[in-house]
C-alpha cells in the first residue's frame, strides 16, 4: 500500500487531477477533510495514550466535522481505529487505510489532499516515509489565475469569497512554490503545473500515473466519469461544475481579461521570482510604479500583523478569562 499525497494552493485544479486518478481501479481517493491536518499531521508523532475519554472528544469532533461526516463511518468503526494506535500519524493512516479497505479494496495506494501536506515532509524521517511508502504531488499554478479564481469563488461554509487579500496569498503562494523547489530532488516528491494539466491532460496524467506504477488507460479521460463527484458534499459540488468536462484552455489566461490591472502589476511585482522559474510571464508591470507597489505592499503588511496581533491578543485574554480546573 502506498500513501499518495497531494498538495497545492486552493483553486489549482486538485480536485480535477484527483478526479481523473480516482478513474484507476489501483488508487482510493479520499473525500476531503480538512480537519484530519490539525488533528494528526501538525504533531504526527504525538503519544497516544489508552484514555477513553479522550477517544471520545476526538470521535465528537470528527463526527462534527461536515466533510469528514462523508467519510461515512460510524462510532464503533472510528473507535476501533483509534484505540488501535500509538500516535498522530498511525491513527490517520489507520482512518485512511480503513476508509480504502471499506470503499475500494482493491486499491493499492490511497490519496489524501490538503493544502498543507507539503509542510508534512519535514515532520517525518526518512525511514517512517519508507515505511508507509509515502509520496507527495505538488500541483501549481500562476498566481494570478489562482487569486482571480479565489475572488470570485464564493465558499460553501463562509458565504464569502474564498479570499479577498492577495497579499496573504501571495505570501503563500510564494512560501509553497519555495518549498516545491526545496523538495523537488527528492525521489517520492514530483511537482506539476495546472496548465499543462489543463493543456495537455493526457501526457501529464499518463507521467503521473507511470511513477505510480498503477493500471491507468488514457481514454479512460474522456469516456469514463470520476469518483469526485460521488463523495463531494452537495455544497462543494457547486464550485466544481465541470470536474468530468474537458478541460477549457481558455481559462488558464482568462485572469489577463479579468484581473484588475493593479492587481496584476502588485502580485507580479511580489511574485516575480517565483513566476519566473516557473516559466510565467512576469509582463505588464512598470518599474516606474515602483513606489506605489512598496507603499501598497507595506499598507498590506502592517495590515496582515495587525490581525495576527488581533487575534493573538484574543488567544491570551481567553486563556486569562479561562476558569481554573
Amino acid at each position: 500500500m502506498k500513501i499518495l499525497f497531494l498538495t497545492y494552493v486552493n483553486r489549482s485544479g486538485s480536485t480535477f487531477l484527483a478526479n481523473q486518478l480516482s478513474k484507476s481501479p489501483d488508487i482510493c481517493v479520499c473525500p476531503e477533510a480538512e480537519i484530519l491536518y490539525p488533528m494528526f499531521l501538525k504533531n504526527p508523532f504525538l503519544e497516544f495514550s489508552s484514555d477513553t475519554k479522550k477517544f471520545w472528544i476526538i470521535i465528537n469532533e470528527l463526527e462534527r466535522d461536515k466533510k469528514f461526516s462523508l467519510w461515512n463511518f460510524n462510532r464503533v468503526e472510528l473507535f476501533d481505529q483509534i484505540s488501535a494506535s500509538r500516535n498522530n500519524l498511525e491513527i490517520f493512516i489507520a482512518i485512511l487505510s480503513f476508509y480504502s479497505r471499506k470503499n475500494k479494496p482493491t486499491a493499492s495506494i490511497i490519496l489524501y489532499k490538503n493544502t498543507q501536506l507539503i509542510d508534512l515532509i519535514a515532520k517525518i524521517p526518512e525511514a517512517v516515509i519508507k515505511s508507509y511508502n509515502m509520496m507527495w504531488i505538488a500541483l501549481m499554478r500562476d498566481i494570478r489565475s489562482v487569486y482571480l479564481s479565489q475572488s470570485i469563488t464564493i465558499s460553501p461554509f463562509t458565504g464569502k469569497p474564498m479570499c479577498t487579500n492577495w497579499y496573504t496569498l501571495a505570501m503563500n503562494w510564494n512560501s509553497f512554490i519555495n518549498q516545491t523547489y526545496e523538495y523537488s530532488a527528492l525521489n517520492n516528491f514530483s511537482r506539476f503545473k495546472y496548465e499543462d494539466l489543463i493543456m495537455d491532460t493526457h501526457m501529464v496524467v499518463n507521467n503521473i500515473t507511470a511513477v505510480l506504477g498503477v493500471n491507468f488507460q488514457l481514454n479512460w479521460i474522456s469516456d469514463k466519469k470520476g469518483e469526485i463527484t460521488e463523495i463531494l458534499s452537495q455544497d462543494y459540488r457547486s464550485i466544481h461544475p465541470m470536474i468530468n468536462d474537458i478541460p477549457d484552455e481558455s481559462k488558464i489566461h482568462k485572469w489577463k481579461q479579468e484581473l484588475p490591472a493593479s492587481k496584476q502589476d502588485f502580485l507580479v511585482y511580489f511574485c516575480k521570482k517565483n513566476l519566473r522559474r516557473n516559466g510565467y510571464s512576469t509582463d505588464g508591470y512598470s518599474l516606474k510604479l515602483r513606489p506605489l507597489y512598496i507603499t501598497e505592499i507595506t499598507r498590506k503588511k502592517i495590515s496582515h500583523f495587525a490581525v495576527i496581533f488581533k487575534n493573538y491578543s484574543k488567544s491570551i485574554i481567553k486563556k486569562w478569562l479561562k476558569p481554573a480546573k
